[in-house]
């Protein structure tokens, strides 16, 4: 649920604007016992990552510490979006992340991520393949499918320069293959293409072996 105050309107009535009044107030200390509560979640599960770092360190198990490294810096990214959020619908927790990627833009980073992650992916929104031809060319993230070729659907790739390319569309979902940046992009030529699509990126990485003390 959103916590935001309504958008303000002219009103002469006392009682309305009393009654609104009261309602900002609420709305102010319901999201305030939300950050707080969220913040003090998040301290606790920085802690117990710590542990689980520390005791992935003396087993001298590799994959697990820099997995548990990733889940940290990932955890205090969240202290930073809760604190600086207007209301809760504006944070995404964990290595879940939202972005605006457009069709005018080469290869768009969104997350790193490290091979054995699996990684979903969800877009919705339109854009058009060729301005010159916005009838035909325009579309959602599945793409459009022109002389029997299926062409400017969303597609993504591990790394700018690993050069092999997997179809997203509306959705997918894969294990990563190696470690890099995921990078997002329409198929087609950018600079005749126009518009964005919002895109919802998670990651599940793979933790194994971590011994808790």
């Amino acid at each position: 649920m959103t916590i935001s105050a309504a958008q303000p309107v002219s009103v002469n009535s006392r009682a309305a604007r009393q009654a609104m009044d009261k309602y900002e107030v609420a709305m102010q200390r319901a999201h305030a016992r939300w950050e707080k509560e969220v913040l003090v979640a998040n301290e606790q599960c920085a802690r117990d990552l710590e542990l689980a770092l520390s005791a992935a360190k003396r087993n001298g198990n590799e994959a697990d510490v820099a997995a548990i490294s990733s889940l940290l810096t990932q955890v205090h990214t969240d202290a930073v979006d809760v604190d600086t959020a207007k209301n809760p619908d504006d944070v995404t927790f964990g290595r879940y992340r939202k972005f605006v990627i457009t069709a005018e833009g080469d290869w768009q980073p969104t997350i790193p991520v490290r091979m054995g992650d699996r990684i979903r992916i969800e877009a919705r929104g339109h854009w058009v393949g060729d301005v010159s031809r916005p009838q035909l060319t325009t579309c959602g993230p599945g793409g459009v499918v022109i002389n029997n070729r299926n062409r400017y659907e969303l597609i993504g790739q591990i790394g700018k320069d690993a050069g092999e390319s997997f179809q997203v569309g509306s959705g997918v979902e894969l294990l990563a293959d190696r470690d890099g940046m995921l990078v997002l992009a329409l198929q087609g030529e950018h600079r005749i293409a126009k518009g964005s699509l919002e895109v919802a990126v998670a990651l599940d990485p793979p933790l194994t072996n971590v011994n808790r003390r």
